[in-house]
């Protein structure tokens, strides 16, 4: 395929001649557009973004040190304000509707005062706004990841809440997933076919990544009955505790996510081997550490101070524990070499690690998740033929 990109800078138009075409042009990708690929879901909210600059901040206030402080007013939640570098620069984000998007009437300076309270007031917290920037919180997906030979990474395929820090973890989650692929097929040892699993995989998650963030941010605005929440009264003070019992208990989910974190597994995947076991929980909060294929294969501190984590990424590694077979260890080896498929054959005497694979023999993908575990191998072959894409069609029709 041909592609024509212009250079933003001097708006000369160049040609080139590429494979494929990957779409990392963000939220409102033309790429994508161009493709006729369309996005579905929901507006959220609309939002302002005041960056300012105001040295030692924590020590100025009673509110003690944070990572964030968030906002309830009458009218309920408001804003929050997060610490950028973790002393001068902080981001205050106001919430509203599509008016206060209209920067010509919007006053970040009251808005900021409001956040500060008295002390900014009378001129004793001074600050400096660097910028004051308008988006709409959106959570949005597309309806497929490829398109012919263009394929959407990135905020291109999705859009969701910043609530829980999960839009840069999705992006490069795919660009794991799908760069060994492409290199596997451009390399000629991968069938074309492989780059299809690619959609199979990461568009689930994204879809429940999309779900998380967006549970996470109508916890912010969980703020039943805030109408005295400012109020110097017995009334007041219920309110107000009530209210930060409240938003403790439901944003907790947004900071305990590890099984979100590294928990996803790409179930029912073509090019994964399924040994039939059943999943582990599906927790948001809590990661069981297994090597159920298509899951991520878990952290182990080896005898050397490596991880087995260190062990992945260049190639298929093929882990091999004292129970394991020769014989078998042996037919992935020569079914893979037949295929030039890029394999490492690493044997490890490490009982932990054996305990918490528990398989004698575990094949990894280059992306750190599992394609295949067994005690022995019966047909090595079809293996090969599996986690390199070729096998797809038929698992389809079945």
């Amino acid at each position: 395929m041909r592609v024509t990109v212009r250079d933003l800078r001097s708006g000369n138009h160049r040609q080139f001649a590429t494979p494929y075409l990957l779409a990392c042009d963000g939220a409102t990708s033309s790429v994508r557009e161009q493709a006729g690929i369309p996005m579905h879901g929901k507006l959220l909210s609309y939002s302002v973004n005041i960056l300012f600059n105001c040295p030692g901040l924590t020590s100025k206030h009673a509110m003690g040190e944070a990572e964030r402080y968030m906002f309830v007013g009458p009218e309920g939640m408001w804003g929050n304000l997060t610490v950028v570098d973790g002393d001068v620069v902080w981001r205050l984000t106001v919430l509203g509707s599509e008016e206060k998007m209209n920067l010509a009437a919007f006053d970040a300076d009251a808005w900021i005062r409001r956040a500060l309270g008295t002390e900014a007031d009378a001129g004793r917290i001074p600050y400096e706004i660097s910028s004051v920037i308008p988006w709409r919180r959106t959570e949005m997906l597309a309806q497929r990841y490829k398109q012919g030979r263009v394929i959407l990474v990135g905020d291109s395929a999705h859009t969701m809440s910043p609530t829980g820090g999960m839009g840069m973890n999705t992006g490069i989650q795919e660009v794991m997933d799908l760069g060994w692929k492409l290199q596997g097929v451009l390399a000629g040892w991968a069938h074309t076919d492989l780059l299809e699993s690619y959609e199979i995989e990461r568009l689930p998650i994204a879809a429940r990544n999309i779900s998380f963030s967006t549970q996470n941010f109508n916890a912010w605005r969980d703020t039943p009955d805030p109408g005295a929440v400012l109020d110097d009264t017995e009334e007041g003070r219920h309110v107000r505790a009530a209210l930060g019992r409240r938003l403790r208990e439901s944003t907790r989910i947004e900071w305990e996510s590890m099984g979100l974190q590294i928990g996803h597994r790409y179930e029912d995947s073509p090019v994964c081997v399924s040994d039939g076991s059943p999943p582990t929980p599906d927790d948001f909060r809590i990661y069981v550490p297994t090597t159920r294929p298509g899951s991520r294969a878990p952290h182990c501190w080896l005898e050397d101070g490596r991880s087995t984590l260190d062990l992945f990424g260049k190639g298929f590694t093929l882990l091999a524990f004292p129970r394991s077979q020769a014989r078998s260890i042996e037919s992935i080896r020569s079914e893979f070499a037949r295929r030039k498929i890029p394999l490492e054959i690493v044997e490890l005497q490490s009982d932990e690690a054996a305990r918490l694979y528990e398989r004698p023999l575990v094949l990894v993908r280059p992306d750190g998740h599992v394609a295949w575990r067994g005690d022995e191998v019966d047909d090595a072959a079809r293996i090969a033929d599996t986690v390199r894409g070729a096998l797809i069609r038929e698992t389809a029709v079945h």
